[in-house]
């Protein structure tokens, strides 16, 4: 398989020095104009990547914090063609300083045809994609119709993943391997599951690409506990809920949202160095 454009920006663990910040916005809360701000805000703060949300109707695998940002990006109009066109306007105000993946249900992409859907990534800025509800089993038309335009399809890995089953995932895999790091729904939790710490060891056994980890990661602390286990994190429903606190106040949001990353991305710098030990902050 040839190198997709995120494997460009991520390299492999060993080519890096830098634990890595990936910052989840729902497109279009509350509209798409704000979500630039929103995403220029994060890079600002130190996100090494920006994984855009598709609103869905039925978002399964996400908390009440992202579901309602859904449900209002919804009723403003939003939709996978709209995103498309969020990360055309991104790649331009972000001059390309990070990678773009696009992270939707698989039925908005059904509806509007693997084929057109693989082909527009690239030309709309995006390096990768993460498709929630898409297993395994299933993924192999759409893994050969991503890596043809030299797009990552970003694999998930849950706790109660079997060893054979994760071998075979990790060995499709491309750009970085999410890990999720809880069984349940997206959101900001005290405690993470205490499988996470056997699990990392495992898949970096299998890959070189980078093992993040996200579900449940919102605090510094938590930050700096993963970030001596994985190469990275994946933050969402805490960037989620400042937007969603001072509505209102656009210029506030940024800030809040700069000084939440920044404080992530320096949790985990402080862990570099660290990556063997392990610690029981959130761990349990």
């Amino acid at each position: 398989m040839s190198a997709s454009r995120t494997e460009h920006f991520f390299l492999s663990r060993e080519s890096r020095s830098e634990k890595l910040l990936v910052a989840y916005l729902c497109a279009g809360y509350p509209d798409l104009e704000k979500s630039v701000l929103w995403a220029q805000a994060l890079v600002e703060g130190g996100a090494d990547c920006l994984e855009i949300g598709v609103p869905f109707s039925d978002p399964l695998a996400d908390g009440p914090v992202i579901q309602a940002a859904s449900q209002r990006a919804l009723a403003a109009g939003v939709n996978l063609e709209k995103v498309l066109g969020l990360g055309e306007v991104l790649q331009e105000k972000l001059s390309k300083q990070v990678p773009l993946v696009l992270m939707s249900y698989l039925n908005p992409i059904l509806q509007y045809g693997m084929e057109r859907f693989a082909a527009e990534l690239a030309p709309r800025g995006f390096n990768g994609a993460i498709i929630v509800d898409l297993p395994y089993e299933e993924g192999e038309t759409m893994q050969a119709l991503l890596c043809r335009q030299k797009i990552s399809l970003v694999p998930l890995i849950a706790p109660t993943t079997r060893i054979n089953r994760l071998q075979k995932i990790v060995q499709r895999g491309a750009g970085f391997i999410y890990c999720i790091s809880v069984t349940g729904v997206t959101g900001p939790r005290d405690t993470l599951d205490s499988r996470i710490s056997s699990l990392i060891p495992k898949i970096k056994e299998l890959t070189s690409l980078p093992v993040v980890v996200g579900f449940g990661v919102s605090r510094p602390e938590q930050a700096a506990a993963l970030g001596a286990l994985a190469d990275g994190i994946v933050v969402g429903s805490a960037f989620i809920r400042v937007i969603g606190s001072f509505q209102a106040e656009p210029g506030r949001i940024q800030e809040q949202l700069k000084g939440l990353a920044k404080n992530l991305k320096k949790a985990l710098t402080d862990t570099q160095g660290n990556c063997c030990s392990s610690s029981p902050v959130v761990i349990r």
